[in-house]
Protein backbone atom coordinates (compact mmCIF):
# COMPACT_ATOMS: atom_id res chain seq x y z
CA UNK A 1 0.00 0.00 0.00
CA UNK A 2 3.22 2.15 0.67
CA UNK A 3 5.18 3.37 -2.24
CA UNK A 4 7.33 5.08 -0.16
CA UNK A 5 7.69 6.31 3.37
CA UNK A 6 10.12 9.37 4.78
CA UNK A 7 10.13 10.93 7.94
CA UNK A 8 12.45 13.38 9.37
CA UNK A 9 13.03 15.02 12.48
CA UNK A 10 14.33 18.80 13.42
CA UNK A 11 14.24 20.88 16.42
CA UNK A 12 11.38 23.04 17.76
CA UNK A 13 11.60 26.64 17.69
CA UNK A 14 11.57 28.27 20.73
CA UNK A 15 8.61 31.11 20.63
CA UNK A 16 10.51 34.56 20.96
CA UNK A 17 10.79 35.81 24.36
CA UNK A 18 9.99 32.80 26.29
CA UNK A 19 12.94 30.70 28.02
CA UNK A 20 13.61 27.26 26.39
CA UNK A 21 11.85 24.83 29.10
CA UNK A 22 12.74 21.32 27.00
CA UNK A 23 14.10 20.57 23.00
CA UNK A 24 11.88 18.79 21.79
CA UNK A 25 11.78 17.81 18.21
CA UNK A 26 9.50 18.19 15.62
CA UNK A 27 8.73 15.00 13.13
CA UNK A 28 7.63 15.44 9.81
CA UNK A 29 6.48 12.05 7.57
CA UNK A 30 5.64 12.03 4.07
CA UNK A 31 3.74 9.28 3.01
CA UNK A 32 3.45 8.38 -0.73
CA UNK A 33 0.10 6.33 -0.75
CA UNK A 34 -0.50 3.70 -3.67
CA UNK A 35 -4.12 3.97 -3.50
CA UNK A 36 -5.11 1.04 -6.57
CA UNK A 37 -6.61 -1.01 -4.12
CA UNK A 38 -8.38 1.92 -2.49
CA UNK A 39 -9.56 2.82 -5.82
CA UNK A 40 -10.95 -0.73 -7.00
CA UNK A 41 -12.76 -1.11 -3.80
CA UNK A 42 -14.25 2.37 -4.17
CA UNK A 43 -15.27 1.32 -8.03
CA UNK A 44 -16.83 -1.88 -6.44
CA UNK A 45 -18.77 0.10 -4.00
CA UNK A 46 -20.03 2.47 -6.70
CA UNK A 47 -20.88 -0.45 -9.01
CA UNK A 48 -22.85 -2.19 -6.01
CA UNK A 49 -24.52 0.82 -4.94
CA UNK A 50 -25.59 1.65 -8.99
CA UNK A 51 -26.97 -1.78 -8.84
CA UNK A 52 -29.28 -1.59 -5.71
CA UNK A 53 -30.15 1.91 -7.16
CA UNK A 54 -31.46 -0.23 -10.10
CA UNK A 55 -33.13 -2.74 -8.30
CA UNK A 56 -34.94 -0.05 -6.20
CA UNK A 57 -35.88 1.54 -9.61
CA UNK A 58 -37.20 -1.51 -10.92
CA UNK A 59 -39.06 -2.78 -7.58
CA UNK A 60 -40.73 0.75 -8.07
CA UNK A 61 -41.80 -0.12 -11.61
CA UNK A 62 -43.18 -3.29 -10.82
CA UNK A 63 -45.34 -1.54 -8.14
CA UNK A 64 -46.59 1.05 -10.32
CA UNK A 65 -47.45 -1.78 -12.96
CA UNK A 66 -49.22 -3.75 -10.42
CA UNK A 67 -51.33 -0.44 -8.91
CA UNK A 68 -52.10 -0.07 -12.54
CA UNK A 69 -53.08 -3.79 -13.01
CA UNK A 70 -55.49 -3.41 -10.19
CA UNK A 71 -57.09 -0.65 -10.97
CA UNK A 72 -57.91 -1.97 -14.40
CA UNK A 73 -59.47 -5.20 -13.30
CA UNK A 74 -61.34 -3.62 -10.40
CA UNK A 75 -62.87 -0.97 -13.18
CA UNK A 76 -63.21 -3.86 -15.81
CA UNK A 77 -66.29 -4.71 -14.60
CA UNK A 78 -67.77 -0.91 -14.13
CA UNK A 79 -66.39 -0.24 -17.69
CA UNK A 80 -68.26 -3.63 -18.70
CA UNK A 81 -71.25 -2.46 -16.93
CA UNK A 82 -71.18 0.97 -18.45
CA UNK A 83 -71.04 -0.15 -22.14
CA UNK A 84 -74.10 -2.71 -21.41
CA UNK A 85 -76.10 0.54 -20.38
CA UNK A 86 -75.26 2.42 -23.25
CA UNK A 87 -75.72 -0.67 -25.57
CA UNK A 88 -79.43 -0.80 -24.38
CA UNK A 89 -79.72 2.69 -23.79
CA UNK A 90 -79.02 3.03 -27.64
CA UNK A 91 -81.05 0.44 -28.69
CA UNK A 92 -84.25 1.48 -27.14
CA UNK A 93 -83.85 5.41 -28.29
CA UNK A 94 -86.04 6.31 -31.06
CA UNK A 95 -84.37 6.41 -34.59
CA UNK A 96 -83.65 9.60 -35.98
CA UNK A 97 -85.79 10.68 -38.65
Amino acid sequence: MFKRVKATTRPRPEPPGKQPKKMGNIITIKLNLDTTELDNKLNRLEEQLERIKSLEDTLKLSKDFNEVKNITINNNIDIKDIMKRCVEAAMSMEPLE
